[in-house]
């Protein structure tokens, strides 16, 4: 069965095109109306009319690349130039009524854009996404209803740099948990907020001097717990600790490692009790597999 719609000549169906979760839905990106104008169509997974979903788009506008369905399937959340050329916003569109888009970035400033980083909630209730929407260049976390409103920053004051790509939403969409140079210019720390904003939880422990949070970070299928990695105790041996996502309470998970030595590649099991990991842990650069209770 086909799903797209006819194209004109030269266009085509990109590859980045998605199925609801409630697999009713497919949502493609596809120059289907006017050849190198990509812009985001629906059409039922067993075939039928395809609609398209942005509002119209000027000419030489696109559809980003990055869009989501909500997991209720019921919504698609997209960037795009589609009010300023070259300028990507973020947008929300219920799936069923094209056309009838919704902004859900505040204003930006000269040169800001919405970065391709966005999550939806689990409950599909908000947005959390990543932009420079109060200072040109300075990346920060902002949260926002999935139907439009107001917006709220997330992260604090930054020392300087900016808030990194790598949040994560809990699994009961209350906590964001994000790395920044918060505290200190240089130095990557981790932190929770509540989704909708409040008073800001560091999870990491004390640093030693150049020591820092790395991207490895995880929370636990029940919310409840964050594993990361960070050499946190010795500068360039990267360690496994864990901490709570409400209050900051941290401990270690490994043995010591050898110098030079790293954890990395972190995953929960489905029931939260264990995390498995690759390291370096026994002999340094010879990685192995390794499990250890969170607890």
């Amino acid at each position: 069965t086909k799903l797209s719609g006819p194209l004109p000549p030269g266009g085509d169906v990109q590859s980045d095109f998605l199925i609801s979760p409630d697999g009713a839905t497919v949502v493609y990106r596809a120059d289907q109306d006017t050849d190198a104008v990509f812009e985001l169509y629906w059409a039922p997974i067993g075939g039928g009319a395809t609609s398209k979903l942005n509002d119209a788009l000027p000419p030489e506008r696109n559809v980003h690349p990055d869009f989501l369905i909500s997991p209720d399937g019921a919504t698609v959340v997209y960037l795009a130039d589609q009010d300023t050329d070259e300028v990507l916003e973020l947008y929300s569109v219920p799936i069923g009524r094209g056309g009838s888009t919704t902004k859900l970035n505040g204003t930006l400033p000269t040169y800001g854009d919405v970065q391709a980083t966005f999550l939806i909630s689990p409950d599909g209730s908000t947005v959390v996404y990543h932009a420079d929407q109060d200072t040109d260049g300075r990346d920060e976390l902002y949260s926002v209803p999935i139907s439009g409103g107001v917006t709220t920053k997330l992260n604090g004051p930054l020392a300087a740099g900016e808030v990194q790509p790598d949040f994560l939403i809990s699994p009961d969409g209350a906590t964001v948990v994000y790395r920044a140079t918060e505290d200190t210019d240089f130095v990557y720390e981790l932190y929770s907020v509540p989704i909708s904003g409040g008073p800001k939880t560091k999870l990491n422990g004390p640093l030693i001097p150049d020591g820092d949070v790395r991207s490895d970070f995880l929370i636990s299928p029940d919310g409840a717990t964050v594993v990361y990695s960070a050499d946190q105790d010795t500068d360039e041996v990267v360690g496994l600790y864990r901490s709570s996502i409400s209050n900051g309470k941290n401990r270690k998970l490994h043995r010591p490692l050898p110098p030079g030595g790293a954890v990395t590649n972190l995953q929960f099991s489905p029931d939260g009790a264990t995390v498995v990991y690759r390291a370096d842990q026994d002999t340094d650069e010879v990685f192995e597999l390794y499990s250890v209770p969170i607890g």
